[in-house]
């Protein structure tokens, strides 16, 4: 009998998205800085750390419009 052959698979990629959430001076008045806490705190509550980087980002240029955020995969 012949021993059996392992065969490693690689690992799957996981896709991982960077999330940015402005924190100018308009938005962190509007509540970024507690957006973007509360989204990091709730990526790893769930588990889903390795799925997303979360950054803080300055000035998005839609102030009127804050907290802004901005997702790229």
């Amino acid at each position: 009998m012949r021993p059996q052959e392992v065969i490693e698979e690689p690992a799957s990629e996981v896709a991982v998205h960077d999330v940015g959430v402005c924190i100018g001076t308009n938005c962190y008045i509007k509540g970024s800085w507690k957006l973007l806490q509360s989204l990091a705190s709730e990526l790893k509550q769930r588990g889903l750390s390795d799925h997303f980087r979360i950054n803080a980002r300055f000035c998005t240029g839609q102030c009127e419009g804050g907290p802004n955020n901005r997702h790229r995969q």
